[in-house]
Formats: structure tokens, C-alpha cells, sequence
């Protein structure tokens, strides 16, 4: 087996494709290999998050670090909610199991160290849920869920002192049908605003608002009378609230989901509704306010099925109207069911990243495990300067500028700055090793055939026009013995510190590799050593391809072994470790784990993985026909087109997507 490829990108797009979206500041995994998700977040102090798994409460810094974690007891497993309480510390709701089998709503709060301070369960023959909590503008908790018994089901509220004794509890069974409450906002009476869903025939978005002591205010649904629809999440606003909800329609054979975000007033009429998304799964569960009067939405989206759902994002504006839009991760399943503002005046989203453990020669026969999985975010604010209302006349500057200004054509000038956009650079570090030194060939390091051959295609495609005619200038090829370890470190620091942060940095390697190394000619070169001047680079975007044998190592501890690495090192080392490098990064594999990489001979005389990654990026992996190559068509293509070749040569050769980035980056323009 001699290669492994994996490809890192920070959010990355070509000279020619710009796009706005958020900055991601870090994203962080939780909880090893064990499988988990996270169920809530919320703000933590000086920018921290809380983090809420299945058996924990985890609080970090703002750098994603964790500075303690609560085991939850046993009982208590199932919250599915966290909010920040003004006074500091935290308050958690969910379910556990009564002695007698059935559900109970449990409340748990814990203090700003840690520690918990209150845990109560509340239960009576029947069976109760709690999803959703708020703290009330008389000091006081409410909650929201679900109850069931024999003759009935419906909407549950019980409104809970700081001691836990409760002050009253409701039952809401609107249409004598399925109901529950799913998120709730406080009002400024001490009452709060609901959201959830009632059912009779299709399902509704349900929005009722209680007061201080449980009685109705108002109440209504709204929903198309031919499609399923439920209300996720609430948002207060000044002159009404923001809800977010999904709803499901059905289109031919087939089960479609689409986002709807709806505006109503304080008394429940709806003021507009958007709705976005695509057949499949496109669905949001969270929503957070910007500083700069926007909201951010969180969910999945999916073209087919759950299996490929990648997290998304979005902005829009106090109207709906969608400013941006991203996606993140990988080939498997990931998600965020939750979002917040953070105390830095940033945004936060956890869920869960998904990845593949099994031995499997294709991914339908692997087994996966989950992991908690955070991220955090820089808003790009959008800040109108007319909304300042500022009088120049009232600003008084005290320059002795000898300036004629009165010539300049001030609108044409301005055109011409705006229809100039600042384009990004790619610079380009190029590695193939073939030839090794007659010390490594010693060591075991055996000669390979056609690595320069695999560095000198790329080089070809990149400064071709149908690669993007990058400048010679912006490209560095070394290979066989020009590629030594302290001529590849210092070829990439020179080039890569010439890079701005809207320029794009591109690492390539084609040769041996162990874990957590690159077999330079002469000597290895740790991934350590190599991240570091890349992380280092002013660049904002990355991208690096390794096509070598346990590349996947990259950010794992220093170690320069030839020899294969075992199932629990694979565990530890080339999923987990792997997906938490760099900010911004995704990892496409040209095979899982422990599948050769396979090499063609006449007339191609290079890999099949480089083989099939520059067809695509020609234009044969634009299946939508946009002119546009993105990450997630390029990964499609070669994943189809090497695991079909090598099948018929009687191999298995599969790659893999992995790590985190914006599924539809751009990597690739079809001219």
C-alpha cells in the first residue's frame, strides 16, 4: 500500500469564485470515540461554550478548550436542553425513567463551577417529558413538553421555583390530538411563548402564549393543509417573534423537507414566511440574533438521504430575505441542533460529526460512530452606514491638506472601486518523491514509480487554462532530490509568507509517508512541522493534498514508524485526531483504511486517484451543470470513479471525505 490522499481546505475558493459566509473561528470533537451528540449550547463566560452531550455538561474557553465537565447522573441521561441563567451556572430539562418504567421530567441546575446545585424529577402516573426550559422575568423556571396517560395526551407546562417546588403545572390538548411544546421564550410578565406542534390529520406549527400563571393568552397554528409542519424554535423580538419550523410535503414518491422561518406579531399574526431548501433534507432547529439585527439559522441539509447530511447555516434579515448561506462536513452524517450567541459577540452551533470505524471494503458495510462536535464562528456583520444618520457638517477635521478635489467625478469613482474586486492569489508548494536516497532505500523506503509524475500532472493542470493558468510565479515544484526535508520546509515558508488572508495556499505530496510524516528524499518530515508553517501563513484558505501512505495522520503525535498502525491506533490516531486539525479543514482519502492506492501503467503512468481528481476538476465532476466544480461534486465523482475501476481489477479501493468544511466551497472552474 502506498498511498493514502486527503485534501484540507479552509473554506477555500479559486481566484475567480468568491461567496460570503461565516469565519470559522475553531471547531472542536468531544467525548473520543464514544459515541455522543450534543443536544444544546449555550453562552459560557468571556466567550466560552456549555456544551451539553448525552451524559455530560462540558464548559470551555473561548478557544474551545475545556475548562470543566459535569457527569450527568445516572438517571438524569436524557436532558435534551441547556440554557444560562443570569445569575451564572446553568439549568437542564429532559426526561429520565421512573421505578416504574415510565418517563419523568427532570430539571437539574449546575453552578458556574460545576457543581450541581438542584436536581428534581416531577412525575405522576403518567408519562411526562420536558424539552424545552426558560428562565422567567420573575426569577422563576418554566418548562415545556409532553405528557401521556391512558385517556389522553397533549402539551405539558409546569412552572418551578429556584427550589424546585412547583408553583403550577398545565395541560394543553388543543385538538384532542398529538401535541407537544418544543422550545419556549420568556415575556416580560412572567409569562412565556411557546412553540411546538398539534396534530389532527396533518401536523401544525403550534405558537400559544401563557402568562404568569399558566392561563392562555393566545394560541395558533399554521401550517399548509396538505403538508406536515412543526415549529422548532422561537426567537423574541421587538414587535413580535421569529419561529422556525419544517415542512414535510410530499413530492411524487418521494418524502421532501424544507426549511420555513415565519414572522409574527405579539399577538400571533403572521406578518411573512420564508421557506428554503431542496428536495431532500433540509431542515432548521436553531436560530440566533447578530449583533447587526440579522439571525442565523442552523439545521442539516441533505440532496437524498440522512446518511450525507451535512450542518448548515444561513443568514437572513428581519424580512427573511437570505444573505449567505454554508455547509459543513464530511461524507457522513453531521448536524447542529443548536445555536447561540456568545458573550465575544460571536455564534456557536453544536450536534454531532460522524465517521466510519468499520473494516469494510465500502462504506455500506462499515459501522460509525458519532462525536460531539462544536464550532464556532466570526459573524460577518452587515452594517448599513446610512442607518448612523451622521452630519458631516457636524464633524470637524482640523487637516492642512492641500487638496483640489473639486474636479473628481466622485460617483464614477466609486463605480469603479465596487465593480473591482480584490482577488485572491493561490500560491503553490508541488512535492513528488519517486527517487529515495540510498539511506532510506536502507531503511526501507523503497523507490517508487510514478510520484514526480503525479506532482508534475498537477503542475501542468494548475498553470493550464482549463486549471486556472496560475502564474509560474505563485508555484514551486520539487521533485525526487530536490526535495529534500530542509529545502520542502523552507520552499513552503518563503511561499506561503507571501500570502494574504484572502488568499489560497496549496500544499501537494505525492511519495512515501508513515504515520505522521512525509518521506521527503532524505530524511522525514513530521506533519507537525509542516502544519505549523501553514497555520502560521497570513493565507485564510487551505489546501492540502497528500498522496502517501497513512497521510491521515496529520495531526496526530509525532511518531516516524513504517510499520502499519493498529485498530485502536487507526481509532485514536486516523479518525478522531484526524478530525480535529486546523481550523477549516476537510480530508479527502484516496481509500480507507488499509486499502492500497492503486497505480496505472501505460499509457496513464500515475495513480488512479490523481487520474480521476484532475478529470474532475476539468469539468467532469460538475454535475449540476453550473460551470462550477464544489468539493462535495469533486468528492462524488472520484469516489464513483476509483472504487468502480478498482472493483474491476479485482481490488477495493474507496475514498473518504472527512473532517469539516463548507461542502459547497468551490475547488475547481470549467472553461
Amino acid at each position: 500500500m502506498r498511498k493514502h490522499f486527503f485534501k484540507t481546505l479552509a473554506l477555500a475558493c479559486l481566484p475567480f469564485v468568491a461567496f460570503a459566509q461565516a469565519e470559522v473561528e475553531w471547531a472542536k470533537t468531544y467525548q473520543g470515540n464514544k459515541t455522543d451528540k450534543a443536544f444544546g449550547v449555550t453562552a459560557a463566560p468571556k466567550g466560552g461554550l456549555a456544551v451539553l452531550g448525552r451524559e455530560t455538561l462540558s464548559v470551555t474557553d473561548k478557544n474551545g478548550e475545556k475548562l470543566w465537565e459535569t457527569k450527568l447522573p445516572h438517571l438524569a441521561k436524557d436532558h435534551n436542553t441547556v440554557i444560562t441563567l443570569k445569575s451564572g451556572g446553568y439549568l437542564l430539562t429532559g426526561s429520565t425513567h421512573s421505578k416504574n418504567g415510565d418517563a419523568e421530567l427532570i430539571l437539574t441546575r449546575i453552578d458556574d463551577k460545576g457543581k450541581i446545585s438542584l436536581q428534581k424529577t416531577y412525575s405522576d402516573p403518567d408519562y411526562t417529558l420536558g424539552y424545552c426550559v426558560t428562565e422567567t422575568s420573575d426569577g422563576n423556571y418554566i418548562i415545556g413538553g409532553w405528557r401521556y396517560n391512558d385517556t389522553e395526551d397533549g402539551a405539558y407546562v409546569v412552572k418551578i421555583d429556584p427550589s424546585g417546588k412547583v408553583l403550577w403545572d398545565k395541560f394543553y390538548d388543543k385538538v384532542k390530538g398529538e401535541e407537544y411544546f418544543t422550545k419556549v421564550t420568556p415575556d416580560k410578565n412572567g409569562g412565556a411563548v411557546f412553540v411546538g406542534s398539534t396534530t389532527k390529520g396533518f401536523r401544525d406549527s403550534w405558537v400559544a402564549a401563557v402568562d404568569k400563571n399558566g392561563n392562555i393568552q393566545w394560541q395558533n397554528n399554521y401550517g399548509d393543509p396538505k403538508a406536515h409542519e412543526e415549529a422548532y424554535n422561537i426567537e423574541a423580538i421587538k414587535d413580535g417573534y421569529i419561529i422556525v419550523s419544517s415542512a414535510s410535503v410530499k413530492k411524487g414518491d418521494k418524502q421532501a423537507y424544507n426549511a420555513s422561518v415565519m414572522k409574527i406579531d405579539l399577538k400571533g399574526k403572521q406578518i411573512w414566511e420564508k421557506t428554503y431548501g431542496a428536495e431532500g433534507l433540509c431542515e432548521f432547529y436553531g436560530i440566533a440574533p447578530t449583533l447587526d439585527g440579522n439571525f442565523i439559522l442552523a439545521g442539516t441539509h441533505s440532496k437524498t438521504t440522512k446518511s450525507d447530511a451535512n450542518v448548515w447555516l444561513m443568514q437572513i434579515d428581519k424580512n427573511g430575505e437570505q444573505k449567505w448561506e454554508s455547509f459543513y462536513g464530511g461524507s457522513n452524517e453531521d448536524e447542529v441542533s443548536s445555536i447561540c450567541l456568545t458573550s465575544d459577540g460571536m455564534f456557536a452551533t453544536a450536534g454531532f460529526t460522524e465517521y466510519m470505524v468499520g473494516e469494510a471494503d465500502d462504506e455500506d458495510d462499515a459501522s460509525f460512530v458519532s462525536n460531539v462536535w462544536a464550532l464556532k464562528f466570526k459573524e460577518p456583520l452587515d452594517v448599513d452606514l446610512g442607518d448612523l444618520d451622521l452630519n458631516l457638517d457636524d464633524l470637524e477635521l482640523d487637516l492642512n491638506l492641500d487638496l483640489n478635489l473639486d474636479d473628481v467625478n466622485w460617483e464614477e469613482l466609486f463605480a469603479e472601486i465596487e465593480e473591482r474586486p480584490i482577488l485572491p492569489k493561490v500560491w503553490v508548494v508541488l512535492v513528488g518523491v519517486s527517487d529515495y536516497s540510498a539511506a532510506k532505500n536502507a531503511e526501507g523506503w523503497s523507490d517508487l514509480r510514478y510520484c514526480h509524475t503525479d506532482a508534475k500532472l498537477i503542475y501542468d493542470f494548475v498553470t493550464s487554462p482549463k486549471g486556472g493558468s496560475l502564474p509560474k510565479e505563485q508555484i514551486k515544484m520539487l521533485t525526487n532530490s530536490e526535495a529534500t526535508k530542509a529545502n520542502v520546509l523552507k520552499t513552503c515558508k518563503e511561499i506561503y509568507a507571501k500570502a494574504f488572508p484572502q488568499d489560497l495556499i496549496i500544499f501537494y505530496f505525492s511519495g512515501h509517508g508513515g504515520p505522521n510524516v512525509f518521506a521527503a528524499h532524505d530524511e522525514v518530515i513530521e506533519h507537525s512541522a509542516l502544519q505549523d508553517i501553514i497555520n502560521n501563513s497570513k493565507a485564510g484558505k487551505r489546501l492540502c493534498i497528500a498522496d502517501a501512505c497513512y497521510s491521515g495522520s496529520w495531526n496526530a503525535n509525532k511518531t516516524a514508524s513504517k510499520n502499519p498502525l493498529t485498530d485502536e491506533q487507526m481509532k485514536e490516531v486516523y479518525y478522531d485526531r484526524l478530525r480535529s486539525v486546523s481550523n477549516n479543514m476537510a480530508l479527502l482519502m484516496s481509500s480507507s483504511k488499509n486499502q492500497p492506492s492503486l497505480e496505472l501503467g501505460a499509457p496513464h503512468q500515475q495513480s488512479l486517484f490523481t487520474l480521476a481528481l484532475i478529470q474532475g476538476l476539468g469539468g467532469e465532476a460538475d454535475e449540476d451543470g453550473d460551470k462550477v466544480v464544489s468539493i462535495q461534486e469533486l468528492f462524488i465523482y472520484v469516489k464513483i470513479l476509483v472504487n468502480d475501476y478498482s472493483r474491476g481489477l479485482g481490488s477495493a479501493q474507496t475514498p473518504q471525505l472527512q473532517g469539516f468544511f463548507d461542502s459547497g466551497m468551490p475547488v475547481g472552474v470549467v472553461r
